[in-house]
């Protein structure tokens, strides 16, 4: 009920109370995870097909949880997810390994996501930068590629990502995403 209320307020003191949290949200973003009920839940599709093995990164989320919110130079990381599968390829070094032949093919419409790369600051040609706490936090101290499905939960990560191995995520998804037949 009060979700309900904080979304289409029924009087004008309520009204009042939601844009004074907005307001401070903005500036604080302690409050914004607060009213965000996707991130004050602890929801994780583990189990769900959508999400596929992983390698060992050291922290951040797993396959199935949401992507945590995280502040970048400006702006968030959910700021860069897409409405559809979103590779994010986070750069905390310079010298980072080249990319995955995968990240080519994406970038060449060869595969159904998009590419947002987040770096270090001073790191060019990336679409975001971030502080080192934020690399540590997502388990990407050496460099990291998490695949998001389109409602921000991990579908795949990988500390160096093999050869194919987001093709063979994206046909899993998208197996688990077909219709079933009457």
């Amino acid at each position: 009920m009060r979700s309900t209320e904080f979304m289409s307020p029924p009087s004008r003191g309520f009204d009042l109370l939601r844009e004074a949290a907005l307001s401070l949200s903005e500036a604080h973003r302690g409050i914004a995870q607060l009213i965000n009920p996707r991130q004050t839940q602890a929801v994780r599709y583990a189990d769900s097909a959508l999400s596929s093995e992983s390698d060992a990164l050291p922290a951040g989320p797993l396959p199935g949880e949401a992507m945590p919110e995280q502040q970048l130079e400006q702006g968030h990381l959910t700021d860069w997810i897409a409405p559809v599968f979103t590779l994010l390829v986070l750069r905390p070094k310079a010298d980072a390994a080249q990319l995955p032949e995968d990240v080519a093919q994406v970038r060449q419409g060869a595969l159904p996501c998009v590419v947002r790369t987040i770096a270090s600051l001073g790191i060019e040609g990336a679409d975001a930068h971030a502080n080192p706490a934020v690399f540590d936090a997502l388990g990407a101290r050496d460099g990291a590629i998490y695949l998001l499905r389109p409602d921000g939960h991990v579908a795949a990560r990988w500390h160096r990502m093999p050869r194919g191995a987001l093709h063979s995520a994206l046909v899993r998804a998208a197996v688990s995403l077909e219709p079933v037949a009457a």
